[in-house]
């Protein structure tokens, strides 16, 4: 038996791409997102809670 291993053909599907690119995007974004608050101090934030009324 002889095995022929065909290539497949290049297809350059723009929804194929964004399906593949938008979880890596969306990924980068909240990475950075949360990257950024830890490093910020939490004692510079304000909170609402410390001057409210009861």
């Amino acid at each position: 038996m002889e095995v022929t291993s065909e290539a497949r053909p290049v297809r350059n599907d723009p929804k194929r791409n964004l399906r593949t690119l938008l979880p890596l995007v969306l990924f980068l974004g909240v990475a950075i997102f949360l990257g950024i608050g830890l490093t910020l101090d939490p004692r510079k934030i304000p909170s609402p809670l410390i001057r409210r009324t009861q």
